[in-house]
């Protein structure tokens, strides 16, 4: 008779040792299997990247000798946490000409709650722009140096980022003008 009680003991303590964490989970998280399953992280991750914060333009030169762009922007982060910029490139368009790209050159760290400065830095092949500049345009000016960098949109633009230890990869953004 010891030895039954014994293995009906064993067998109840086995049984809470399973089920009592189980049961103070789902107490802890309000009964939701969702919030059980899904960390509390994971969710302010996703409110978070609904609205990131702010890229602002605060700068754009181009030199028409050397065909450089360099594009001097900030961003005010939302974010609860530090992101981590490795990569950002697009292609630089004149009208609907491709005729440069543009990349991060170092990896940014944009920290919570603060404005980060970046620079980008692009090149424009002169060929290709005098391919795409209407050339009545610079007739008037009788000059290269008509264009600007208003003139000049960003399209594919590709980026990765880690979040919270996750890499994330967003590409095929397309039409953000790079003027303010």
């Amino acid at each position: 008779m010891d030895n039954k009680l014994l293995g009906i003991l064993l067998a109840l303590s086995t049984v809470l040792i399973l089920s009592v964490p189980v049961v103070y989970g789902f107490s802890v998280h309000n009964w939701s299997i969702e919030s059980l399953i899904i960390p509390e992280d994971l969710e302010n991750l996703e409110r978070s990247l609904e609205d990131p914060g702010e890229i602002e333009i605060e700068d754009e030169t181009f030199d028409p000798i050397t065909g450089e762009v360099e594009i001097d922007a900030s961003f005010e982060s939302d974010f609860d946490f530090d992101v981590v910029l490795r990569r950002f490139s697009g292609d630089i368009y004149y009208g609907e000409e491709e005729v440069g790209d543009i990349n991060l050159e170092e990896e940014v760290v944009l920290e919570a709650g603060e404005t980060t400065e970046f620079t980008l830095y692009g090149e424009v092949d002169e060929e290709l722009l005098m391919g795409a500049i209407d050339l009545g345009d610079i007739m008037m000016d009788m000059d290269f140096d008509a264009v600007s960098p208003e003139d000049f949109d960003l399209e594919n633009v590709a980026m990765e980022l880690e979040v919270m230890g996750t890499e994330i990869r967003i590409e095929d953004f397309d039409g953000m003008g790079v003027a303010p």
